[in-house]
């Protein structure tokens, strides 16, 4: 079988047909999203520039995977991301936000984070008019 690029690798497998390889997806959906400190690591370990992670799906703090990490650890899937995160903060613009555990990531620069009781809180829309919604 001759080698496949990704975009062949991934239709084939969804066509439930052979592959060259088995199809990888690591940072395309929320399921398969990496830590925003494992892509900082992975960055790192592969000698990739070095600046703070984009936070996609702030819930569970996933990374987006860029161009370069995706071809240094052979990912065949891209993240089609919306417009806004799901609490409703539109990433049209960005913020470097720190971390309580240190690290520097890039947040939508409308979303709130409000640390109270030792607890993190984010408002719906960045409005905090209204009840933390997380």
């Amino acid at each position: 079988m001759t080698k496949m690029n990704s975009k062949e690798r991934l239709q084939s497998v969804l066509a439930h047909k052979n592959a060259d390889t088995i199809a990888v997806d690591f940072g395309a959906t929320s399921v398969t999203g990496m830590h925003c400190k494992i892509v900082e690591g992975l960055r790192k370990y592969y000698g990739l520039e070095e600046h703070p992670v984009y936070i996609h799906e702030p819930f569970q703090m996933l990374g987006y995977i860029e161009e370069d990490l995706a071809e240094a650890i052979g990912t065949d899937c891209v993240g089609a991301f919306g417009e806004s995160t799901m609490y409703g903060v539109k990433t049209d613009s960005w913020k470097e936000v720190k971390m309580h555990w240190g690290q520097t990531v890039m947040l939508p620069e409308k979303m709130t984070l409000e640390e109270k009781d030792g607890r993190l809180y984010t408002h719906p829309q960045g409005d905090t008019s209204v009840p933390a919604s997380a």
